[in-house]
């Protein structure tokens, strides 16, 4: 009789899941910073994505809240990189999710053409739209993609 013990059936399941994506186990198990980077960014984006606030976050009825309570559902971008640095705490390395952040800073300071502006004031401005802060998170995945280099 061929049993297997619930240590086992995580294990089993994983590796399974490595061979159907085509990931191998090692990148499974012991990803890249560049890769983790990526997850980080990937979540800011989707929060960003599912509600997008100019102000800084705010919950189903407009109001004004902090990134991290539950009833926010609306997020700036900053905010957005707060709450997913709230949602992995456990589970991604803090300086892995400021190099991710660090990514999106250089991205707005390429479009504002200077490292002086404050990031706040240029995401908040009346001009900016979702789609801008969107593209500017899929900027910073591109550059966690290529490697760090030069940031």
């Amino acid at each position: 009789m061929n049993e297997t013990t619930d240590e086992q059936g995580p294990d089993l399941a994983m590796t399974y899941a490595a061979m159907q994506s085509g990931v191998s186990l090692t990148d499974l198990l012991f990803p890249s910073e560049e890769s983790q980077i990526a997850e980080v960014l990937s979540l800011v984006r989707r929060i960003v994505s599912s509600g997008w606030d100019r102000e800084w976050a705010s919950n189903e009825e407009g109001n004004q809240v902090e990134e991290w309570r539950d009833d926010a559902v609306n997020f700036n971008l900053l905010a957005a990189v707060l709450k997913a640095g709230y949602i992995l705490e456990d589970v991604v390395d803090v300086m892995v999710h400021s190099k991710a952040a660090d990514l999106v800073f250089a991205e707005i300071h390429k479009r504002a053409g200077s490292k002086e502006v404050n990031i706040h004031d240029w995401q908040t401005a009346p001009e900016r739209t979702k789609e801008e802060m969107i593209n500017v998170i899929d900027n910073a995945i591109e550059k966690a993609k290529e490697g760090l280099n030069g940031c």
